[in-house]
């Protein structure tokens, strides 16, 4: 048997490719090491130039509404009732005027300049004497828009109310229904099925499912309805399953109907966004364009919980943090092609003897650079430690280890705000954004100023469990702004409990994979944005101003405080854009568009 001997040309040969292998994984970890910069945070230069007084502002005078150049809504009810906060916050959002009375006689300029449509609250309305005069308003070409219902036996005792609801049938006071059917064309992100089928998927059931059953009559179109159980009820045909959202058309105008308390929350954004689309042969309104996702307090710099993550683990806490979570985390966004925003404290307990370990700060900070990602700080703390307290002891950290980052976003609660403002001013001076906690529609709206250049945005949905009716609310969000804010809150996994301790990462993060891959598909149209990013546009959204007209078959957009981060989004009835000038136009689904402007007037052309 012959053995060829390894010559020195061949020893060479794979002494420089070993060489070669080394230096191109050794080589890139060098280059990514050297110019990582990742004491600088790359989203520091991308915040508007807008503040409190750019905002657009409402008029609610009736001698400046007639007068001025913009549409407006009359809203007969209380805006400081649940469903009267979104109808106002609804109308900063869509640049829109307001007009508003306790009852439905008290309004009388109907003649001199038409609103867009008159939104009812039914609690005052009286069914009897006000209908001629909402008789009247039709006639007019006045669009009638039912916020709520009337109670049961009201409608059920006037015939002539039923006829102007469109209801041919009041069938049941209250039934227990199985679930909803949304139908399609109505929210942007096509029809939709919020039933159960199993029994794996009652957990994701947190929908109202107690109503009052109505099945409309001719001349309506329904958007929204219940299903029953078949078990119970038998075979329901389509047309008579109790409405939800339905419409009846006259000869001048529309009645709309809603079926529930679903305009008291953020949900009603859409639906209202939805109703004036229906009204219209176009509809064209700004939007934010920005999907955001904010990791709450991960990952951690202090190693205050390693019995606990030894027992659920069997690892240390920078073990779990770097090679369970981190990796997965990575690989979500990557899926999901989202940029996410980790608001994060160094230390959850002040007064023990744990301190930050610097040497998980650059390890992580390396990361969030890497992928893109923006970090920003949390309130998050021990009970006994003030907010002025962390934030001082937190700066000491930082400005040891990370001299050049500037800090644009911190999460706080809402009632912490004034003390974060007023605390550690060498790290909140540069202060840009607050995230605040999800909490009920409570008049502030989805985000507002808190001080003249301190935006405060909501975070709208909990990423760490899906819903169905977070999915219906984040759909209409999509449909009235293209935005959504989802938090995922680790405080559980990274500060253990006895509460918690039973709450591990593997089932943690599959329950919000299933809600993040549900709320945010990776191939929709809106863009991807960290807090910082998504700040910019939300300043940019509730500065601008606009007006559009339509003449035959060209749509003419007129644009007043246009910034590289404005968008608008254009819906149509059985017709698409031809041409578009001065603008981009990126297809959402059929009938919607969003539009990017490039120039302060943008003329669209469409066609059948």
């Amino acid at each position: 048997m012959n053995h060829q001997m390894l010559t020195k040309r061949i020893y060479f040969t794979i002494s420089c490719i070993m060489l070669l292998v080394l230096f191109l994984f050794q080589g890139s970890s060098l280059v990514r090491q050297k110019y990582n910069r990742y004491d600088e945070n790359i989203y520091a230069n991308e915040t508007a130039s807008f503040d409190a007084g750019t905002q657009f502002t409402v008029q609610t005078d009736s001698a400046a509404v007639l007068s001025d150049s913009h549409a407006f809504i009359v809203f007969i009810g209380d805006t400081d009732s649940a469903s009267g906060t979104t109808i106002r916050q609804w109308c900063t959002y869509t640049k829109r005027n307001l007009l508003t009375y306790r009852q439905i006689s008290d309004y009388r300029t109907y003649r001199e300049k038409l609103p867009d449509a008159v939104l009812l609250d039914a609690a005052f309305v009286d069914c009897n004497s006000d209908l001629s005069l909402l008789t009247t308003l039709t006639s007019y070409g006045i669009s009638i828009v039912w916020c709520s219902l009337p109670d049961f036996n009201t409608i059920e005792n006037n015939s002539v109310l039923m006829d102007f609801l469109g209801i041919a049938n009041a069938v049941s006071p209250s039934l227990t229904v199985s679930g909803y059917k949304l139908y399609s064309g109505f929210l942007l992100g096509g029809e939709s099925w919020y039933i159960a089928n199993n029994e794996g998927e009652e957990k994701y059931q947190d929908f109202s499912l107690d109503m009052p059953w109505y099945i409309p009559g001719n001349a309506t179109k329904t958007y929204m309805a219940a299903e029953l159980d078949s078990s119970v009820y038998g075979t329901i045909k389509t047309q008579d399953r109790p409405a939800v959202f339905w419409r009846k058309s006259l000869e001048n105008a529309y009645i709309f109907c809603v079926n529930g308390d679903y305009l008291s929350d953020t949900g009603g954004f859409g639906i209202l966004n939805a109703i004036l689309y229906e009204l219209k042969d176009y509809a064209v309104t700004p939007v934010v364009n920005a999907q955001t996702v904010s990791i709450i307090n991960y990952p951690v710099l202090a190693f205050e919980q390693e019995d606990a993550m030894d027992a659920g683990y069997s690892r240390n806490t920078a073990s779990v943090l770097e090679n369970v979570i981190w990796p997965d985390i990575s690989t979500l966004s990557e899926y999901l092609n989202s940029r996410f925003t980790f608001l994060f404290t160094p230390q959850f307990h002040y007064q023990d003897e744990h301190e930050p370990v610097s040497q998980e700060l650059e390890y992580f900070f390396r990361l969030l650079h890497e992928k893109q990602f923006e970090a920003g700080l949390s309130s998050t703390r021990d009970t006994d430690t003030s907010i002025r307290e962390k934030l001082q002891k937190d700066t000491s950290v930082y400005r040891t280890f990370l001299q050049h980052y500037r800090f644009l976003s911190l999460y706080a609660k809402e009632s912490e705000i004034s003390e974060v403002l007023n605390g550690s001013p060498e790290l909140t001076n540069t202060l840009q954004t607050i995230v605040t906690e999800k909490s009920s529609n409570d008049g502030n709206g989805l985000f507002a100023y808190v001080g003249n250049d301190v935006l405060q945005m909501k975070l709208l949905s909990d990423g760490t469990a899906y819903s169905y009716k977070n999915d219906f609310i984040q759909k209409s969000l999509n449909t009235a702004l293209a935005y959504s804010s989802i938090g995922v809150d680790c405080t559980e996994i990274c500060n253990p409990t006895e509460e918690n301790e039973n709450v591990l990462w593997d089932k943690f993060y599959q329950k919000t994979a299933t809600a993040l891959a549900a709320y945010l598909p990776p191939k929709s149209v809106y863009q991807s944005c960290t807090v910082t990013q998504a700040a910019s546009r939300i300043r940019a959204f509730l500065a601008v101003d606009y007006s559009s007209m339509r003449t035959g078959n060209t749509i003419t957009l007129q644009i007043k405080n246009r910034s590289e981060d404005t968008f608008f989004m254009l819906r149509l009835h059985n017709e698409e854009i031809e041409d578009i000038d001065g603008a981009a136009a990126e297809k959402i689904e059929d009938g919607a568009y969003l539009i990017t402007p490039e120039r302060d007037t943008v003329t669209i052309s469409l066609k059948k």
